[in-house]
């Protein structure tokens, strides 16, 4: 059973199988330690990933709920649409006054 390496008088589990590690020596608990941190590492990045998408969800406008109450803050939004293509020169100066004659109603 136990193995006699009289060339330096130790006494243990060898011959064939090496070490008792099947041959691989340490080099399986290195893998296993390296599989271990890099699915802590993905862990890690995935809830990182989860933080930043939330972040930016949530800063968009257009996923906002507007500000103000009831349907005043959709209509400050309207204001701020019209006054923007107004100064693109998408509306006449007739326009932009007509349509916000009837946002202001």
């Amino acid at each position: 059973m136990f193995n006699d390496n009289s060339s330096d008088g130790t006494t243990g589990f060898g011959g064939m199988m090496g070490d008792g590690m099947m041959g691989f020596g340490g080099g399986m608990m290195v893998f296993g330690g390296l599989m271990m941190l890099a699915v802590l590492a993905l862990i890690i990045l995935g809830i990182w990933a989860l933080v930043v998408w939330l972040r930016n969800t949530r800063s968009r406008p257009e996923a906002r709920t507007p500000t103000g109450a009831g349907a005043e803050g959709g209509q400050n939004r309207a204001r701020e649409i019209l006054g923007e293509r107004y100064a693109r020169g998408d509306l006449t100066t007739d326009e932009y006054n007509e349509r916000l004659e009837t946002l202001n109603e």
